[in-house]
């Protein structure tokens, strides 16, 4: 079996101590509650490293001809990727 990360067995024991502390009902919404946080970073973390990746892929000509092709290139002027004309076959 594998390792339990720390914020995992963080939730687990907070979430057992409120159901013998509290209503079952509380216990769980506090223990969905506590284990959205983590899955709300690791969330954020991904769609922050998605954004890093298109802004690096709107930098490389092919790539740049790519997310204009399929309508993912930024439209707003101030954009790095948005002022460069697309390449001539």
């Amino acid at each position: 079996m594998g390792r339990v990360t720390r914020g995992d067995a963080i939730v687990l024991a907070l979430t057992a101590l409120a159901t013998v502390a509290l209503d079952l009902v509380q216990a769980v919404i506090l223990g969905l509650i506590v284990a959205g946080v983590p899955a709300s970073r690791a969330i954020a973390l991904f769609f922050a490293a998605v954004h890093r990746f298109l802004l690096e892929l709107s930098e490389v000509p092919a790539g740049r001809d790519h997310l204009r092709h399929h309508g993912m290139l930024p439209d707003h002027p101030g954009h790095p990727a948005a002022t460069v004309p697309p390449r001539n076959p």
